[in-house]
C-alpha cells in the first residue's frame, strides 16, 4: 500500500489513478498533502517574512510585507486543502462544495496577493527618494495605483471564478475589453500626465524650490509636482501650470543645479 501511495504522490501525472486506490489509501494521501502543505506554508511564511524585511522600508513598508506574507501563507494552505478535498473519499455534494468553496478562496487570496505584491513592489521604488517626494507620491499616487490593480485583479478573479464552474464569459469579456479601451482612448492625455508626473518624481530632474527654465523661455520656481501638472511661481508672482508630459518630452534648464563658479584669483 505505501509503494503504491508514494507512486501516485510523486508522480502528478498518475493522479488522476486516485479513484481507484481504496477510501483508506485515499485518506492517508489526503492528510500526507495537507501536512506537506503546512510545511510548505511555514517554510513560505519564512521566505517571505526574510524577503519582506529586505524590501520594506519603514512602518508602512512592514505593513504591507505582513500582507503579502499572510496572503501567501493563506494561498497555499487553500492550495493544498483543495488538492486534498479532491483526494479525500468523501461524497460526491460535499466535496463539491468544499472544492468549491476552496477555490474561491484561493482565487480570491491569490488576487488579494497579487495586489498587496504590486503595491509593495510600486511602493519600494521610491525608497531612495526624499522625504517629501515619498509622502507625496504615498498621498498622491498610491491610492490611485492600488484602485487601478485592485480593479484589474478583480476582474480577472470574476472571470477566472466564473470560468471555473462553467459559465459562459465570452461577452463578458468582450464587453470589458470595448469598455477598457473606450476609457483608455478618452484618458489617454491624462494617464499621460500622470506617468509623466511619477517619471518627474523618480528621475528628479528638478525638486520643489529648484529655479528652472523652460524650452518656451520661462524662467520660474518650482513649487509642487502634481498628478497632472507642475506649478512653477513666475518672476511677476503669477504661477504658471505646465503639464507633465510637456516637462518630460522638451527640454529644461534647471539654474539651481548649476555649479558654482570657480574663485577668482
Amino acid at each position: 500500500m505505501i509503494s503504491e501511495l508514494v507512486d501516485v504522490f510523486v508522480h502528478p501525472s498518475r493522479w488522476s489513478a486516485v479513484e481507484s486506490l481504496a477510501p483508506h489509501q485515499r485518506t492517508v494521501l489526503a492528510l500526507a498533502l495537507f501536512a506537506i502543505t503546512l510545511l510548505v506554508a511555514l517554510l513560505a511564511a519564512l521566505l517571505a517574512g526574510r524577503w519582506a524585511r529586505v524590501r520594506a522600508a519603514g512602518q508602512e513598508g512592514l505593513r504591507r510585507s505582513r500582507r503579502v506574507r499572510r496572503a501567501l501563507v493563506l494561498l497555499v494552505l487553500s492550495t493544498g486543502g483543495y488538492l486534498a478535498v479532491g483526494t479525500a473519499p468523501l461524497g460526491g455534494r460535499l466535496k463539491t462544495i468544499l472544492g468549491g468553496g476552496l477555490y474561491v478562496l484561493g482565487a480570491i487570496v491569490l488576487a488579494q496577493l497579487c495586489t498587496h505584491l504590486s503595491t509593495l513592489l510600486f511602493t519600494t521604488s521610491m525608497t531612495r527618494a526624499p522625504r517629501e517626494d515619498r509622502v507625496r507620491f504615498e498621498r498622491e499616487y498610491l491610492p490611485l495605483f492600488t484602485k487601478v490593480v485592485g480593479l484589474v485583479v478583480g476582474l480577472i478573479l470574476v472571470a477566472v471564478v466564473a470560468k471555473h464552474f462553467g459559465q459562459d464569459i465570452t461577452t463578458l469579456i468582450a464587453a470589458l475589453g470595448v469598455g477598457s479601451l473606450a476609457i483608455g482612448l478618452a484618458a489617454q492625455q491624462t494617464l499621460g500626465h500622470m506617468i509623466a508626473g511619477f517619471v518627474l518624481l523618480v528621475d528628479r530632474p528638478f525638486r520643489v524650490g529648484d529655479r528652472i527654465r523652460l524650452a518656451t523661455g520661462e524662467v520660474g520656481e518650482v513649487l509642487d509636482v502634481g498628478v497632472r501638472a507642475t506649478r512653477i511661481l513666475m518672476a511677476d508672482q503669477n504661477i504658471l501650470i505646465v503639464p507633465n508630459a510637456d516637462l518630460v518630452n522638451n527640454r529644461v534648464v534647471n539654474l539651481a543645479a548649476a555649479p558654482a563658479p570657480p574663485p577668482q584669483p
